[in-house]
């Protein structure tokens, strides 16, 4: 397990590395992407709540972030949620209010509820710390795992790699993500979790354009590190 966690950690850190040169195309494609994603909406295969419940709500708006459906800085309208999903606007509030604490929205006087935006300052400052972050919670992993959570991580391996082999963007942004959430999970520290947490976000968000090669470069770069 150990050489496992090691293996884990010297991928975070390649990856990062590799992310790194995508500043740029994030930046330039992220039009793109959300055009792209804003037709998947129509053909949404991962609600799993009934409508008119405050979970439904919090979920999809969670996923619709980490996958770019909901752009950056984008407005949220509390009447067309309300609407959409058979709650009154209180309940609604609610959920903005608990996804503002998590870092997934801003909430701001007279601009209402947007997702949270994303900048050249904001990925200088990710790659900036995550390195840290993901290099303290990869050493505390290995010191604190439960032998469950490691078949979680495999299990969460797995399905990210069958979706590298379909090219499901979706997938990999999903099951990524999970992944390094159960890192966090093993490394069990009140202090790091939520500072991974907020990191996730844009990890995930900057995954959306790592996810979906424009050219052979990146998608040989992309099978390089879902091989490890």
């Amino acid at each position: 397990e150990k050489m496992f966690f090691r293996s884990c950690e010297t991928t975070i850190w390649k990856c990062i590395r590799q992310k790194y040169t995508l500043l740029t195309a994030f930046l330039a494609h992220a039009s793109l992407d959300s055009t792209v994603n804003r037709t998947s909406r129509q053909n949404n295969l991962w609600r799993s709540f009934v409508k008119g419940s405050k979970s439904a709500l919090y979920e999809d708006l969670k996923r619709q972030i980490l996958t770019m459906e909901l752009v950056p800085d984008e407005a949220l309208d509390e009447v067309v949620l309300s609407e959409r999903y058979g709650l009154s606007r209180t309940p609604v509030r609610e959920v903005f209010r608990r996804l503002a604490c998590e870092g997934f929205i801003d909430i701001r006087e007279n601009r209402g509820a947007r997702v949270i935006p994303m900048n050249y300052a904001t990925l200088r400052n990710f790659f900036l710390v995550a390195p840290m972050i993901y290099a303290a919670i990869g050493r505390l992993a290995v010191q604190n795992f439960k032998p469950h959570q490691l078949i979680d991580l495999k299990e969460t391996q797995k399905r990210f790699r069958e979706g590298t082999v379909s090219k499901d963007a979706l997938v990999m942004v999903i099951e990524n993500n999970r992944f390094h959430a159960i890192m966090g999970e093993m490394a069990s520290n009140q202090y790091l979790e939520p500072s991974l947490g907020r990191l996730l976000i844009d990890h995930a968000r900057i995954g959306n354009t790592f996810f979906r090669p424009q050219n052979r470069d990146m998608e040989k770069r992309l099978e390089e590190s879902a091989g490890h």
